[in-house]
C-alpha cells in the first residue's frame, strides 16, 4: 500500500505582524516529525515550510494508520504595532500531533489484523480509541504479538516456499556474515564475477569469549571488539543471526540461502503472507499467544485444534500443488 500524503499547515502571528519563517525543530535539535510509536524520524530537524499566503506548509509522504508528532520553531522579529519599543518574541514554538488517514476495515494489513484481533476478542483496551474508530495500537503491545503470531505459524508450517536468498558484499579480511530474522542456514555460495556461484565452508558462528570479557575485549582489541566476543551481533534493533566463512584478501558477494522467518510489520498498512493469505488465522494464534500467560489452559486448547486445522489445509494445499503436473515435469531436488 503506498503511502498517504500528510499535510501540516499553520498560521503564526502576533497582533498584525506574522513571523517571517518556520522550521520543524524539536527542542533538543534532533527531529521534525516522527511517528509517536516507533520514534522513526519522518521529516529531518530544520525541514523548512513553505509560506503559502498566510500559511506555512510541509506535506510529507507517510504509512498511514499512524500518528505523527512534530515541533515548529516560528521566527521574525515582529514590531509592536502600538509604536512602543517593546518587541514581541523573536521565536516561538508549538507541539502537535497529527494523524495518517487509514482504511481500517482493510483486514490484510497490519492494522487490519490488530482490528479483527480486538472485534474477535473483546479486547478494546488493547488499541487506543475503538469506540471513535481510532484503532492505533499506541502501546504497541498487539503489533509485537501479530509479529511473535507470525513466527509461530512460521514454525509450525514449514514448507520450501519460505527459503530465500541473501546477497552481501563481504570486505577483505572479513568472516563474519550476520544476517536478520533468520531461522536457520541452508547453504552458503560465492557468486563469481562471471554470474557462476560456487559453494563455500560456513559454519555456525560461535564467539569464544564469555559476555562479562566485553568490557575487557574492547579495550584490549578494539580492532575486533564489533565481532569477537559472544553475543556482540545480537546488540542491534532487529534480532541478527550470524556465520563465519574464511577470510581472504579480496572483497567478495556472499549468497546465503536461508529458511527466513516472515517479514516484520511494523506500519498499520505493512503486509505479509499470513495477513493476506489467512488474516483470521493470524488473528486467532494472537488471541492463542494471549491464553498461554493468563494460564487459561482450556483456551489454549480450544484455540490451538482450529488453528492446527487450518495450517494442515493450507498443507494439504501446498502438497497438491507439488503433485500437479505430468511427471515430466517434475524436478529433483538434492
Amino acid at each position: 500500500m503506498a503511502d498517504k500524503i500528510v499535510r501540516v499547515a499553520w498560521t503564526a502571528s502576533v497582533q498584525d505582524g506574522q513571523y517571517s519563517s518556520a522550521v520543524f525543530m524539536s527542542p533538543d535539535g534532533q527531529w521534525g516529525v516522527r511517528n509517536v510509536n516507533t520514534q522513526e524520524v519522518i521529516v529531518p530537524a530544520g525541514t523548512a515550510l513553505q509560506k503559502q499566503g498566510n500559511l506555512f506548509v510541509h506535506d510529507f509522504p507517510a504509512p498511514a494508520g499512524e500518528q505523527y508528532e512534530y515541533y515548529i520553531l516560528f521566527s521574525g522579529n515582529l514590531d509592536n504595532p502600538t509604536g512602543t519599543s517593546t518587541q514581541y518574541p523573536a521565536q516561538a514554538r508549538v507541539h502537535d500531533v497529527v494523524f495518517s488517514a487509514f482504511d481500517w476495515s482493510d483486514y490484510r494489513t497490519l492494522g487490519g489484523v490488530r482490528r479483527l484481533v480486538v472485534e474477535l476478542s473483546g479486547r478494546y483496551d488493547l488499541l487506543r480509541d475503538p469506540e471513535n474508530d481510532d484503532w492505533t495500537d499506541d502501546r504497541g503491545l498487539l503489533t509485537f504479538y501479530v509479529n511473535e503470531a507470525q513466527k509461530w505459524l512460521d514454525m509450525r508450517f514449514t514448507m520450501p516456499k519460505h527459503p530465500a536468498s541473501l546477497y552481501k558484499r563481504v570486505p577483505a579480511g572479513a568472516g563474519m556474515v550476520t544476517m536478520q530474522h533468520a531461522r536457520f542456514v541452508l547453504n552458503v555460495e560465492e557468486l563469481k564475477d562471471t554470474g557462476e556461484t560456487v559453494g563455500i565452508p560456513w559454519m555456525t558462528h560461535y564467539n569464544g569469549l564469555a559476555p562479562e570479557q566485553e568490557l575487557e575485549t574492547s579495550q584490549t582489541l578494539p580492532e575486533a571488539s564489533g565481532s569477537i566476543y559472544f553475543g556482540k551481533h545480537w546488540d542491534t534493533y532487529s534480532p541478527i543471526t550470524s556465520i563465519w566463512i574464511q577470510p581472504e584478501n579480496r572483497d567478495r558477494v556472499i549468497i546465503v540461502r536461508a529458511s527466513f522467518f516472515t517479514r516484520e510489520l511494523k506500519n498499520a498498512s505493512d503486509r505479509s503472507y499470513w495477513t493476506v493469505q489467512h488474516p483470521r488465522l493470524l488473528a486467532q494464534t494472537v488471541m492463542y499467544l494471549f491464553e498461554i500467560p493468563m494460564r487459561n489452559s482450556q483456551g489454549v486448547k480450544d484455540l490451538f485444534e482450529p488453528i492446527m486445522d487450518e495450517l494442515i489445509k493450507a498443507y494439504h494445499d501446498y502438497c497438491a500443488e507439488l503433485a500437479a503436473g505430468p511427471a515430466e515435469h517434475w524436478m529433483m531436488r538434492s
